[in-house]
């Protein structure tokens, strides 16, 4: 059995690339003896991540090799669907749904996200794509659904789930050091709100106030550390999620 999986892989993203720890541990203990693929940015960066094999998501002839030779095809999770910052990448997606479509694959669009969209015409798109026979649904949150009955997607069952990322285990700690300072994990989402360095520099020295430890992590530091590096009481430690241990005025 071939599985291929696409999704937001390979951009850096903790909580994406969780999402496809999850999903791909779900699948070998399900299917065993399955071959999963993985359609990324960065291939070689998921291959050492992930334990699977994977290809350059741009790459149109790995894709349609790929997918016509594939049993099951799975998008998801997360919040794939949405044109708020650029039509494109809801275009990617709801084009391999409609080559998967066209080629006769059973395909899962498992945990996703749908979130607005305001072009009339990428609505309409949608809802066709969406409603095409061998393309199941599931959605992981009510609002999700919402939006796809208000596309107009009636003629199947629309199922919601939750967020994979919640079937993820961290590892267990063997022992706890309660001599130490209390610790506080602070998780910024830059650039949103213009804000928020500001927020941020309050924040931690209210928890350096306290005698804690301020601590922060990163969910894309790619794309989120040029921002928290230049502007704020921040230094780059690593890319996997970024602790800081200590925090200077």
């Amino acid at each position: 059995m071939k599985i291929l999986i696409a999704g937001y892989y390979g951009f850096g993203n903790l909580g994406d690339e969780l999402i496809l720890s999850v999903l791909v541990k779900e699948l070998k203990r399900k299917f065993p003896l399955a071959s999963i693929i993985v359609m990324s940015q960065n291939p070689n960066e998921t291959k050492k991540s992930h334990g699977v094999r994977a290809f350059n998501r741009w790459n149109p002839f790995s894709i349609l090799y790929h997918l016509a030779s594939s049993d099951l095809f799975i998008l998801g999770g997360g919040g794939l669907f949405q044109d708020s910052t650029t039509g494109r990448s809801l275009l990617y997606y709801l084009g391999l749904i409609y080559l998967s479509s066209i080629l006769g694959k059973r395909t899962c669009l498992l945990a996703v996200g749908i979130e607005s969209i305001g072009s009339f015409l990428l609505r309409r798109l949608s809802r066709m794509v969406f409603s095409l026979r061998n393309v199941q649904i599931l959605v992981r949150d009510l609002e999700s659904k919402k939006m796809l009955e208000q596309m107009g997607v009636k003629n199947k069952p629309i199922h919601v789930t939750a967020d994979l990322v919640f079937l993820f285990e961290a590892p267990k700690v063997s022992s706890l050091n309660t001599a130490s300072m209390p610790r506080v994990l602070l998780i910024p989402r830059f650039p949103q709100p213009g804000e928020g360095i500001k927020i941020m520099e309050g924040l931690v020295k209210k928890v350096l106030s306290m005698g804690c430890s301020a601590n922060f992590t990163l969910f894309q530091p790619g794309s989120e550390w040029p921002i928290a590096g230049k502007k704020g009481p921040f230094k780059e430690v690593g890319l996997n999620p970024v602790i800081r241990e200590k925090i200077s005025d």
